[in-house]
């Protein structure tokens, strides 16, 4: 029996929602959830109906008539888009100020949810292999009475505490590459207050205390900060402790230098990290990451425990970034440019580069 193919007509479709002030409502899917005007309708000057889209999926806004007299529109109306990462619209909410529930797992998905401004309820929902039911807050900070965070961070305490008292400045005194070029975007910027997670012992904060700027530190290691203590004394104020305990403070910084620290973190670590930071950032500031690139020679190489994470011969997870994983964890915090470098630039046969993204974000608002 032949199987003849079958000639679909119907394509997908498209929600149309009556709205009462069709500029609220543009401001809400335009501005908010960064939804693109692809067609409307102006008879009057101004948008009467209009076809929104976000990447492939649509929606339809129409006005009412002055005279039209409703009082409830969005009353037992959901619309749930299906993404990649539902999370990524969570974050660009809450950076948006938008009102939008916590996330939570179900059936096998993430899911996000918002009102628009007509009472029109907004799901976002991504496939994920989390626990069902778990929430977000539990999820990005695990309760410590589980065990496994502090065991984790105990572990990652022991790793840094042992290498920098055997090894001392391991790195050596010059501050890497990309510290130098985020201290002239900071500088010419007109920047003056600076995080640094995962200081070390200051071989990239020298530079900024040289060049005037005020520098705050966080680290794991009590070595790491005595090392970084002799050598600039009382002009870097460090905090003890992992970046998973941020904020340490209420202060507010003009911009964020974050050197291979975030590659070092599991999937909600390192959300948990680029949200703190986030949220310590002045309007205008800046803040910078540079993490593993799969071009790494790295990538591949030990135990792979997760997606593009692998363990170590020291029992460290690295996780290598792509185009994708960016976009996806700093899409929705002022990601402004991101791209490949090689640390250090003139590398040689006995030491290679190792390859980063320089990862660059701004807050705009």
């Amino acid at each position: 029996m032949e199987t003849q193919a079958r000639d679909y007509n119907v394509k997908k479709v498209v929600p149309f929602f009556m709205v009462r002030n069709m500029k609220k409502s543009l401001d809400f899917y335009l501005e908010g959830l960064n939804f693109e005007l692809k067609n409307k309708w102006d008879p009057h000057g101004s948008i009467e109906w209009c076809l929104l889209q976000i990447d492939h999926a649509s929606i339809m806004l129409q006005s009412f008539s002055q005279n039209s007299d409703v009082k409830e529109l969005g009353r037992g109306v959901s619309i749930y888009f299906i993404c990649e990462d539902a999370l990524k619209i969570y974050d660009r909410s809450i950076a948006k100020g938008l009102p939008v529930s916590e996330p939570f797992v179900g059936n096998a998905m993430w899911v996000v949810g918002l009102i628009d401004p007509d009472g029109y309820q907004i799901y976002f929902e991504s496939m994920t292999d989390v626990p069902e039911e778990t929430m977000y807050s539990d999820w990005i900070r695990p309760d410590p009475s589980l065990g496994c965070l502090m065991m984790r961070l105990s572990k990652m305490t022991e790793f840094w505490e042992t290498n920098f008292k055997d090894k001392g400045e391991m790195w050596g005194a010059e501050p890497a590459e990309s510290a130098l070029a985020s201290m002239e975007l900071f500088e010419k910027s007109g920047l003056e207050k600076i995080l640094i997670p995962g200081i070390g012992y200051g071989r990239n904060a020298g530079i900024f205390l040289e060049r005037g700027f005020k520098v705050t530190g966080i680290e794991i290691s009590q070595t790491a900060i005595d090392l970084a203590k002799e050598n600039y004394g009382e002009d870097l104020r460090i905090y003890h402790g992992p970046v998973a305990n941020m904020p340490f403070d209420q202060d507010w910084y003009d911009g964020i230098f974050c050197y291979a620290l975030i590659h070092l973190l599991g999937e909600a670590e390192r959300r948990k990290l680029i949200r703190d930071c986030f949220s310590q950032l002045r309007l205008n500031g800046y803040m910078v990451f540079v993490a593993l690139a799969k071009e790494d020679a790295r990538y591949g190489h030990g135990q792979k425990v997760g997606k593009d994470t692998f363990m170590t011969r020291h029992g460290v997870n690295l996780f290598f970034y792509d185009d994708h994983a960016i976009q996806s964890e700093f899409g929705g915090f002022g990601l402004l440019k991101f791209e490949k470098i090689t640390e250090p630039a003139q590398s040689h046969a006995k030491k290679p580069g190792q390859k980063f993204y320089q990862i660059v974000c701004r807050r705009d608002q």
